[in-house]
C-alpha cells in the first residue's frame, strides 16, 4: 500500500528572511517569506495569484505541533534547531536555515496526506491580517478530528499482506537504526571536507604567491606589455582566481549535503514511534483479526487500515530520503563541475596567450 498522490498539493519556496522588531524595537526576530506556486493556494486565499506571506520560526513550530496532533501515523520531520543568540543574524547561519526550512516545507507540502490539510493551507495563505491569522489558529487548535479520528478518514482499497508487512518493518528497523549517530557522523565528515579545503588553502597557499610572483614578474621584469609579459600576468591571475574559487566552492557545494543530512536526521527521528505502532499495534492486531476471520467470527477493518497507513508512511519516508539525497548529491556535483569548468576555461585562455609558432 502507498499514499495516493494529491494533484492539488502546494509547492512553496522559502526566501531570504527579513529582520523585524516589535515592542518598539525591544525584541527583534526573523520573518521568512513563503511564496506558493499552486493555483489551489491562490483559490484558497481568494486572490488571482499566489501572494507571499511572512512566517516566524515559532509559527513553523506551531504548524508542526498541529500536524503531529492531527496525523498520528504520519512522520512530520523535526524542525532544525533554534539558532544561538550570537549567530542568529549571521549571514551563513541564516542562509543555511533558509535551506533547511525549504526542505522541511517541501516535504510537508509534497506529502499526499498532509498537503490537503486545512491548517497547512492557513499557514501558507493567510496574509498580514492579525485577526484572520488568530481565527484560523483557534480553529486549528479546537479541531476535534485529531489523533485516532485520522484513521476514520482514510480510504483503504486493499488488504495488507501480513508477511510483507513484517518484512518491511524489519528492513526499516535495520536501515534506520540509530539514525542520529549515523547522520551526525556524516555531517561531521562533510563539515571536515569543506573546512580542510579552506584551511589547507589558507595555510598552504601555493596559488596566491605563485600567481602574485608570476604577475609581478611579468610586470616588473620589463616584459609587460609584451606578449610574454601579458601571458605571465594572465597566468598569474588565473592561478590566483582558481585558488579563490576553490575556497568558495568548498563551502557552497557542501551546503546542500549538510542540509539534506539535517533534514533526514529530523525525519528519521519519528520512525521509532511509527515502527512501534506498526509492530506492537497494527501488525499484531491484524494477525489476530485474520485468526478471528478464519474462525468465522465477525471483525472490522480497523487493524488493516492502521497497518496500511503505517506501510504507506514507511514507503513515503524511504522515498523522501532517496529524493532529497539524490538532489543534494546532484547539486554538489554540479557545483564541482562548474568550478572545474571555470578553472579549465581560465587555463585555456592562458594557453592561448602562450601560443607559439
Amino acid at each position: 500500500p502507498e499514499w495516493l498522490d494529491d494533484p492539488a498539493r502546494f509547492t512553496c519556496a522559502v526566501s531570504a528572511p527579513s529582520k523585524r522588531s516589535k515592542f518598539g524595537g525591544i525584541k527583534s526576530y526573523l520573518a521568512y517569506e513563503l511564496t506558493t506556486s499552486s493555483a489551489a493556494a491562490a483559490a484558497a486565499a481568494d486572490s488571482p495569484a499566489p501572494s507571499p506571506v511572512w512566517r516566524r520560526y515559532k509559527q513553523f513550530a506551531w504548524l508542526r505541533a498541529r500536524l503531529e496532533e492531527k496525523f498520528p501515523a504520519v512522520v512530520v520531520p523535526r524542525l532544525p534547531g533554534t539558532l544561538p543568540a550570537a549567530a542568529r543574524y549571521a549571514p551563513e547561519c541564516v542562509r543555511r536555515r533558509v535551506g533547511e526550512l525549504s526542505l522541511w516545507l517541501e516535504h510537508v507540502t509534497g506529502h499526499p496526506a498532509l498537503a490537503g490539510c486545512d491548517v497547512l493551507r492557513h499557514f501558507l495563505t493567510c496574509g498580514d491580517n492579525v485577526e484572520e491569522w488568530k481565527g484560523g489558529k483557534r480553529r486549528a487548535e479546537r479541531d476535534r478530528d485529531v489523533g485516532h479520528s485520522f484513521y476514520l478518514g482514510v480510504d483503504v482499497r486493499c488488504a495488507a499482506d501480513l508477511q510483507h508487512a513484517e518484512e518491511l518493518a524489519k528492513s526499516m528497523k535495520v536501515a534506520h537504526r540509530k539514525p542520529r549517530e549515523r547522520f551526525g557522523e556524516l555531517e561531521s565528515i562533510i563539515d571536515e571536507l569543506s573546512t580542510r579545503a579552506i584551511v589547507s588553502f589558507k595555510k598552504n597557499d601555493f596559488a596566491g604567491p605563485c600567481g602574485k610572483a608570476t604577475t609581478e614578474g611579468g610586470r616588473e621584469g620589463g616584459l609587460h606589455p609584451t606578449p610574454l609579459g601579458t601571458a605571465l600576468v594572465q597566468a598569474g591571475n588565473a592561478i590566483r582566481a582558481a585558488g579563490l574559487a576553490a575556497t568558495a566552492h568548498a563551502r557552497a557545494d557542501t551546503e546542500p549535503l549538510n542540509e539534506a543530512v539535517t533534514f533526514y536526521g529530523g525525519l528519521t527521528c519519528g520512525l521509532p514511534e511509527l515502527l512501534k505502532l506498526h509492530n506492537t499495534g497494527a501488525l499484531s492486531r491484524a494477525k489476530d483479526t485474520q485468526k478471528r476471520r478464519a474462525a468465522g467470527r465477525a471483525t472490522n477493518g480497523r487493524a488493516n487500515t492502521v497497518l496500511c497507513v503505517c506501510m504507506a508512511e514507511e514507503l513515503e519516508v524511504s522515498r523522501a530520503g532517496e529524493r532529497i539525497f539524490k538532489r543534494a548529491l546532484a547539486l554538489f556535483l554540479e557545483g564541482q563541475l562548474a568550478f572545474h569548468r571555470h578553472v579549465v576555461k581560465e587555463l585555456e585562455e592562458c594557453l592561448q596567450a602562450c601560443a607559439y609558432e
